[in-house]
């Protein structure tokens, strides 16, 4: 029997830990060699997968979620989220024997822009075969997040992330990709984003990047000569 499914939300899965720091002083904030008193600690999932997937179950939407995660501390606290959310949500994670899982050190203070600390973990090895076709088949809409942190998506100039589209469209389902900035010293800083681009999207119906994230593919120079702050730079035409 063919499920009835809104929308399959594959790429990144992490988890986010997130100390409350409002009371750490923002100039000395990562200070060497000092003790700073912080609050309790917030953890959640993050990724694409978790904050679409998630968002929309919780508007009514029937969605699945296909990852990965290891069997470490970090994997099984991921699967118990979504697990206590909704069985459905975890039960197409694949877990990875003997890897560690991703996650996100979040450090955030009042007045400040958020710093990350991100461990890429599982999703170093997330590609078409962690996508089930057939199940996309009976939804209706495929959505994958953040390609600059699932390398091997694009590895020799973004040939499995062609594949992955490719046979996302073929089933029938609407397309959409959701970008995110490349770490500029990472491997999404190094490869030929425009290619990657250019072979992808005919097989993407969606695709609504940032304009940082837009311009770091496209006009990597001036990317940089604005040093990541590109708005004051750019008019609407």
């Amino acid at each position: 029997m063919r499920e009835a499914i809104d929308i399959v939300v594959g790429g990144h899965l992490c988890l986010d830990l997130i100390p409350r720091m409002e009371g750490v002083p923002l100039e000395k904030r990562l200070s060497p060699g000092q003790l700073f008193l912080v609050g309790a600690l917030d953890i959640s999932t993050g990724g694409a997968v978790s904050n679409t997937g998630l968002a929309l179950h919780r508007l009514g939407a029937e969605v699945r979620l296909m990852a990965t995660v290891g069997d470490d501390l970090i994997g099984r606290a991921v699967l118990d989220f979504l697990n206590d959310r909704d069985p459905h949500l975890a039960n197409l994670i694949s877990v990875t024997r003997g890897k560690a899982t991703s996650y996100t050190v979040i450090l955030s203070s009042e007045q400040l822009d958020r710093v990350f600390f991100h461990y890429p973990g599982t999703n170093r090895t997330f590609d078409p075969t962690h996508v089930d076709f057939s199940l996309l088949a009976q939804a209706t809409i495929f959505h994958l997040g953040y390609p600059p942190l699932l390398p091997r998506l694009i590895a020799h100039e973004g040939h499995e992330l062609e594949n992955l589209y490719r046979q996302a469209k073929a089933s029938g389902a609407v397309t959409s990709l959701d970008m995110s900035l490349p770490d500029r010293h990472g491997s999404g800083g190094r490869v030929d984003w425009r290619t990657i681009i250019e072979r992808t999207l005919p097989y993407v119906d969606i695709f609504i990047p940032s304009i940082e994230e837009i311009l770091f593919m496209l006009r990597r120079d001036d990317f940089d000569a604005w040093q990541g702050d590109p708005l004051p730079h750019l008019t609407v035409d």
